[in-house]
């Protein structure tokens, strides 16, 4: 179902029976007068903000499109006011008006000057009064004249002469006025001054009935000062009226005629045929011919003047051509052209690129020849109207021939010809021409092509209209193809393929193909080519030939490499071998080579390594012969594998030297020299047994062995016999036990000399392969000890005694003393340890950290006693606190109150006074804030005002809170000059209010300062103008007014904002607000008796105040332990409309929904609950918002059952300390209370 709301205002699309699960489009059209706003369904939820619509469909719906009445915007209108002469005064009452709305205007002269009269940019006088209320029916330009202020002895005369209404009237009139001079005065007109009245007091003359013409004006005043002046009474001209036409002058369907109708003379505004005219032209359109009488008059019925007018329409021009067909392609025909109409005589041009040339006058003296093709004429009268011939001459298409055949391939062949034909009318033939006659060869197109040979043809193609083309052509044939061999060369080498063979080729048509070889041109060369006989096969490209050419080439004997001789290598590593080679074959003398690279005359190559070569051999022609595969051998390489054994202990003699031979070609010899600098040559060698030797009871020292074998190849080494440092052991590091009875004796021995590992034992102990130069053996008891100790070559042992002691009494704990905490939470509490025993001094770990330690809160304490030993006891303590000392405070009996009497702000808190349009402070006697303070002064007398200034700020204060009361509330006087409005004077100031404020933050001097960004809670009321009243709507009072000037400096012209906004003092309407209220102080836990402090220097737990604010308890128990509370004293729960910010002049609303609601605790500290109960089953939230509007959290959203108390709670985790507001919102009204934290 769609419903419209309000009933009317639009039409609704869609509604219907759908299936579950489809969708429903929907759409709303607003009528004329009103705008779509929105879709909400029975509950005013919002469904959709756009009036077209897919709905899915899940149950029965019904949907409300509502609208709202559409805002017509009417453009303003301007009024501009100006000043005649520039300088002579000020006006003011400029600026933007809606129409029908009142506008007052005022002119003030400046020093020396008089006003006279207001005129319009025409000189009408609109008035003579400086003062005055225009209604505005669209933009207006007011000009204010002024005049000098007469000089004492001086005549000022103000002539104003009103010419007569019509020529040749006599109802002209002159205006005198006089000032200056002394009355009373004379005033005559022309030439009877003896017979014109004597003025006096008024100061003025009027003389009527006046014919056009000039007049003498004399005035002389009581002293005879005389003033003579010459004017014209002017008359209008006659009414005169010029007449334009603009009818047309060639024929259309549909034609009209224009006249313009100029009047001049008379008096505007004129009439035409009784009807208005504005300004001084009449256009008429005359859709038919005729005459036409029309009659004009002016404003002062100085006519009518008739005048008449005859219109005209001219006769349709129209025009053809005549021509026959042409027959043949490329001919001409006849074109005549036949016309009638128009105006005059007629001309025929032809349109070249756009523009006329002209052929001939109509008719034509004789037919035009004109080939095919497109043609564009125009025919024209003598008024230049146009008739237009646009006409197409075809011809058939052109006879076209032509003979389609390949070129004769080959020497004597031939080639089928074709004959393609196009165009021309009719079937088409084919005829030869012999002897200049047409013999009939075939009708095309041919059946099948002709097979001709070479020589010259000539053919003709002819249609059935008798047009011909002609086909003459050659047929060519190519020369006989032929090839011949010019140059030819045998290998250079056995086998080689570097021979060839050079062939020309003729005849035939290029490019030729031959079977093989690289073709340039007409030159084929076979390349690579290696003994033996060959022959080429060449085709041209029609594939003409066959030509074969035979061809036969020879070769040399291949070149041979012969080994001679190889003499092998006799000691490893050494280059001692050679090889000789011969070479036979080939072609002249041999060069030999190892690698193929570098060549030499001799065969013989020697100081060569083991290993295999081959040999190459070069002849003269670069051939190249090699051998493979020659060996030159090694023996292996000559080693010894040496095994040095050191001697055992120091000074002993059973080092020993054995070595292994490989390598070499035995037998071999060994000889031990006991220096190495020896020369190897001079020892004594002993045949070695086998390959392996050994020399024993060595004693320390250098040995050099040195090996031959059978070639005479030797290897030698250097080697040395060490023996160890003399051993030795020690212990150091005794370390007796830490505590009495345990096992941490310790004790280190140090070794020196022989050789690792190294052992030891002790009391039925062993430890065997110890690395390093010490061990220590830990875990010893008290008592005696003795240790053996040797090496790893049992060089050895050294005996070691020593003792190992332990401390006389053990550590222990003595009973500790405690001292409990005083306060709940506090930190006051001690403990004292006595530890005995042990050695040295103590330290203190875990929870504590001395043997006396104190600040410290309540709980369990572990700690842990150690001696200078390490030696270690543990414990523990409790320390106990009392419950924690609490305060409330509770609001009974509050009573909030205004007590109606008038109050002026008290104080000035700050200012920052800005500038005048001038750029300079405003004057002394305007900037003293302390005018500002008191009983305003009403009017505009110097001295008691302030002026801001452009943008200039201002904060004052009243000594105490004043009431909110019935009406307005605030009023903030501003000066003005004489009874004026906010249009003439368009001072403006915007106005804040705050119940608290830091002083402190502000300097009391003219400073910057961002007054809304200090954290001050201030909330605005609006802007005003003039002297500015404002209620303060929702808020129950206030302390502090901020205002800021927001005039603007460029209206300055207009206005009488020169220096902004004046401030002559600020009054509470409803006087000073008066509270009431008990508050008592509820204290529990700590330690009984209590003691009370409040901020008001009172000491019981109940106290009454007397004003809105914050108040502090301080609450002391018996142990000194201190807590406080702090209430805030607030007048009033308030309701206001839901918006993004919180402003004080919102509407406070009834109650539908909400039958109460209520916070508590109030103010909280760490949890406040929210209680309310709706009068209806209906959907709700509540929302947090800060004091500057913004909101902080959603605290509540869900349905709610009517008449059931809802509780809704929220914490302080994420709050700062302050002033909180919360909605209520069930969607129908908004329910807001104020919460306050207090951290």
């Amino acid at each position: 179902t769609l419903l419209v709301n309000p009933e009317g205002a639009g039409e609704v699309f869609g509604a219907g029976d759908y299936e579950e699960g489809t969708f429903a489009s929907v759409n709303a059209v607003a009528n004329e007068g009103w705008v779509f706003v929105n879709w909400t369904d029975t509950e005013d939820n919002i469904i959709s903000e756009m009036p077209a619509n897919d709905i899915p469909m899940t149950a029965d719906l019904t949907l409300i499109a509502n609208f709202e009445e559409e805002v017509v915007i009417i453009d303003p209108f301007i009024l501009t006011l100006l000043v005649n002469p520039e300088g002579a005064g000020e006006v003011f009452g400029a600026g933007v008006y809606e129409e029908g709305e009142t506008a007052s205007v005022n002119a003030v002269p400046n020093e020396g000057w008089l006003f006279v009269n207001w005129t319009d940019l025409e000189g009408n006088v609109i008035s003579e009064m400086p003062a005055n209320d225009i209604t505005i029916t669209g933009d207006l330009t007011l000009i204010a004249n002024f005049m000098e202020e007469p000089v004492d002895g001086e005549l000022i005369v103000n002539i104003e002469v009103t010419g007569v209404t019509c020529p040749g009237d006599d109802d002209g009139s002159i205006f005198v006025s006089v000032t200056g001079g002394q009355k009373p005065y004379n005033i005559c007109l022309s030439f009877g001054c003896d017979t014109e009245g004597v003025f006096d007091k008024t100061q003025t003359a009027h003389y009527g009935g006046l014919l056009p013409g000039y007049y003498q004006i004399t005035i002389v005043d009581a002293n005879g000062l005389t003033f003579e002046e010459c004017v014209w009474v002017p008359e209008p001209d006659p009414i005169t009226v010029e007449v334009e036409l603009d009818a047309p002058l060639c024929f259309e369907e549909e034609m009209t005629a224009t006249a313009t109708y100029t009047i001049s003379g008379g008096t505007m505004p004129y009439t035409f045929d009784g009807e208005p005219v504005e300004g001084n032209t009449v256009v008429v359109v005359y859709d038919e011919e005729g005459t036409f009488s029309h009659m004009i008059n002016d404003a002062n019925d100085c006519g009518p003047v008739e005048v008449e007018v005859t219109i005209e329409f001219p006769v349709a021009l129209e025009a053809s051509v005549e021509y026959d067909p042409i027959l043949c392609f490329g001919e001409t025909t006849l074109v005549d052209v036949l016309a009638e109409g128009g105006t005059g005589t007629l001309s025929l041009y032809d349109v070249v690129e756009g523009e006329l040339v002209f052929v001939s006058e109509l008719p034509l003296e004789a037919p035009l020849a004109l080939g095919a093709g497109e043609y564009s004429w125009v025919v024209m009268d003598e008024n230049e109207c146009e008739f237009p011939l646009d006409f197409e001459i075809v011809q058939p298409d052109e006879l076209e021939a032509e003979v389609v055949y390949e070129p004769i391939a080959c020497y004597d062949g031939t080639t089928m010809v074709d004959v393609e034909a196009m165009g021309g009318t009719g079937t088409l033939s084919l005829y030869d021409v012999v002897d200049d006659e047409l013999v009939f060869v075939s009708e095309l197109p041919l059946e099948a092509p002709l097979a001709l040979g070479a020589g010259t043809y000539s053919w003709v193609v002819m249609d059935e209209n008798g047009c011909q083309v002609p086909l003459d052509f050659t047929l060519t044939q190519p020369d006989l193809l032929e090839a011949v061999v010019i140059d030819q060369m045998d290998p250079t080498c056995f086998e080689g393929t570097d021979g060839y063979v050079v062939i020309e080729i003729f005849g035939g048509t290029p490019p030729y193909f031959p079977g093989f070889g690289e073709l340039e041109g007409n030159i084929l060369t076979l390349s690579n080519l290696s003994a033996g006989a060959g022959m080429v096969s060449i085709t041209d490209s029609k594939n003409c030939g066959p030509a074969e050419v035979e061809f036969e080439l020879g070769e040399p004997d291949p070149v041979v490499v012969n080994l001679e001789e190889v003499m092998n290598v006799l000691c490893y590593g050494d280059a001692t071998g050679s090889i000789l080679v011969t070479a036979t074959g080939g072609t002249g003398e041999f060069m030999f080579s190892l690698d193929g690279e570098v060549f030499q005359d001799s065969g013989l190559f020697e100081d060569l390594l083991a290993g295999e070569y081959t040999v190459y051999a070069l002849d003269e022609n670069g051939c190249l012969g090699m051998l493979e595969g020659i060996v030159i051998t090694q023996p292996d390489e000559l080693l010894v594998d040496l095994t040095v054994t050191n001697v055992s202990c120091f000074g002993a003699d059973d080092g020993q030297i054995m070595g292994y031979i490989t390598g070499g070609v035995g037998p071999y010899n060994v000889c031990l020299f006991t220096q190495c600098d020896e020369d190897p040559d001079k020892g004594e060698f002993d045949p070695a047994k086998g390959q392996g030797f050994l020399h024993w009871n060595l004693v320390p020292g250098e040995y050099m062995i040195v090996v031959t074998d059978q070639n005479g190849c030797q290897w030698m080494e250097c080697v040395t016999i060490e023996e160890p440092e003399p051993f030795g052991a020690s212990f150091t590091d005794l370390v007796d036990l830490v505590c009495n009875g345990d096992d941490t004796g310790e004790v280190t021995i140090v070794f020196e000399g022989g050789t690792m590992p190294y052992n030891l034992s002790w009391e039925g102990q062993e430890t065997f392969d110890i690395e390093g130069s010490s061990y220590t053996i830990t875990g010893l008891t008290a008592g005696d000890y003795t240790i053996y100790a040797d090496d790893a070559n049992g060089c050895g042992p050294v005996v070691l005694e020593f003792s190992c002691l332990e401390p006389a009494m053990p550590l222990s704990l003595e009973e500790s003393e405690v001292g409990n905490v005083s306060c709940n939470g506090g930190s006051d509490g001690y403990i004292q340890l006595f530890p005995v025993g042990g050695v040295g001094e103590y330290t203190v770990s875990g929870d504590l950290e001395a043997l006396f330690t104190q600040g410290l809160m309540a709980g369990i304490y572990e700690f842990t006693v150690t001696d200078e030993n390490g030696c270690q006891v543990m414990g523990s303590e409790v320390i106990t606190e009392p419950e924690p000392l609490t305060v409330t405070i509770e609001i009974e009996d509050l009573v909030c109150e205004g007590d109606g009497v008038e109050v002026y702000a008290s104080d000035w808190i700050w200012y920052r006074q800005g500038l005048t349009n001038a750029g300079n402070l405003p004057n002394a006697d305007r900037s003293d804030p302390e005018q500002v303070i008191g009983e305003p002064v009403y009017g505009d007398v110097l001295g008691t005002f302030f002026s801001l200034g452009f943008g200039g700020e201002m904060i004052v204060k009243f000594d105490a809170p004043i009431a909110n009361g019935p009406g307005n509330d605030l009023l903030i006087v501003e000066t003005t000059f004489g009874n004026q409005t906010c249009a003439t004077y368009p001072e403006k100031v915007d106005v804040w209010v705050a119940q608290y404020i830091n002083e402190e933050l502000y300097t009391p001097i003219q400073g910057e300062i961002d007054v809304l960004g200090l954290g001050d809670e201030w909330i605005y009321l609006g802007q005003g103008c003039l002297d500015a009243e404002f209620d303060f709507g929702a808020l129950p009072w206030v302390q502090y007014v901020y205002m800021k000037d927001v005039s603007d400096p460029d209206d300055f012209a207009n206005s009488q904002t020169s220096d902004g906004y004046d401030i002559n003092g600020l009054v509470a309407l409803n006087g000073s607000l008066v509270v009431s209220a008990n508050l008592m102080a509820m204290a529990e836990g700590g330690t009984l008796e209590y003691t009370f402090l409040w901020s008001t220097d009172e000491t019981n737990a109940m106290i009454n105040v007397s004003a809105p604010g914050l108040y502090t308890v301080w609450v002391t128990d018996a142990n000194g332990c201190m807590t406080e509370a702090t209430v805030e004293v607030y007048c009033g729960e308030y309701m206001v409309d839901e918006d993004d910010k919180l402003f004080a002049d919102d509407p406070i609303s009834g109650y539908m929904d909400i039958l109460n609601s209520k916070v508590f605790p109030n103010p909280f500290r760490s949890e406040a609950t929210i209680e309310f109960t709706l009068a209806r089953n209906t959907k709700a939230t509540v929302y947090l918002y800060n004091l500057a509007g913004e909101r902080v959290a959603l605290l509540f959203e869900g349905n709610v059952n009517a008449f059931e108390t809802q509780q809704v709670r929220f914490g302080s985790e994420n709050l700062n300390s302050g002033v909180y507001f919360y909605h209520l919102n069930t969607g129908s009204e908004v329910y807001i209370n104020k919460v306050v934290l207090v951290k």
